[in-house]
């Protein structure tokens, strides 16, 4: 993979006994999306990822960009989301890892200190439980390939709306419930930009679902409407 700003090399452990501790190429999508289009990627440094997996999106937002990650995931959500949590807490430790030791040789010749190394944490997000923090704590949301339950949607746009202003997420048009959410989304007032991107990957190899139509969808959350305060759980925030 071509990365022409990063200087710390990543080494990311799959399990592949779960669904959710696989690179699918969703999370490929959402990083030639965030590259592609201009303005996707925040001018601010906070993003959070839900259903993260591996972490490979947040952690080339974090080495490559300098950004201050939060890659969740839930712990019982489904069958393997343990072993899959505890991937993502290991990936992310590796990642420190190698943060420190580049840090030590930021005097070293060839530029080694030219990018600012972000940095990345693991957060246990249970969507139906909201996000345990205050309104708009990051500057965008993303995600890759996380509308599987329909009867989730409600929940992943009340932590979406929460957690920031604007989300971008690449979804496979093939996966139940996808024009569901869409409505959802107009019912909110959301406005939803969408762009084909199932091109972007063309350099890469495919391993999953090569005919697979994806579409990135921008969503700004600055017109919508509230989440039903009948239905929300965020905890309370102290002034």
């Amino acid at each position: 993979m071509d990365r022409p700003q990063g200087q710390l090399p990543l080494v990311l452990q799959e399990a592949p006994e779960t669904v959710g501790g696989k690179v699918w190429r969703g999370a490929w999508l959402l990083w030639k999306s965030l590259l592609h289009f201009e303005g996707a990627l925040p001018s601010g440094r906070r993003v959070l990822e839900v259903g993260a997996g591996v972490g490979l999106v947040g952690l080339l937002l974090a080495a490559d960009h300098g950004m201050k990650v939060t890659l969740s995931e839930t712990r019982d959500g489904y069958s393997g989301a343990a072993t899959t949590f505890e991937n993502l807490r290991r990936n992310v430790e590796r990642f420190h890892e190698r943060r420190l030791a580049r840090a030590a040789q930021a005097d070293g010749a060839d530029g080694v200190g030219a990018v600012e190394f972000g940095e990345a944490q693991v957060m246990e997000l249970d969507w139906t439980q909201g996000v345990p923090v205050p309104e708009h704590s990051f500057d965008l949301v993303i995600g890759s390939d996380v509308l599987y339950e329909p009867h989730l949607f409600e929940d992943l746009l009340d932590v979406l709306q929460t957690a920031a202003p604007k989300a971008v997420l690449v979804q496979n048009l093939a996966r139940k419930g996808t024009a569901y959410f869409l409505e959802l989304c107009r019912q909110r007032n959301i406005e939803v930009k969408s762009e084909d991107v199932s091109h972007l990957d063309d350099d890469l190899p495919q391993t999953d679902a090569q005919d697979g139509v994806y579409h990135c969808w921008f969503l700004d959350f600055s017109q919508a409407l509230p989440p039903d305060p009948g239905k929300s759980r965020w905890p309370e925030v102290a002034a």
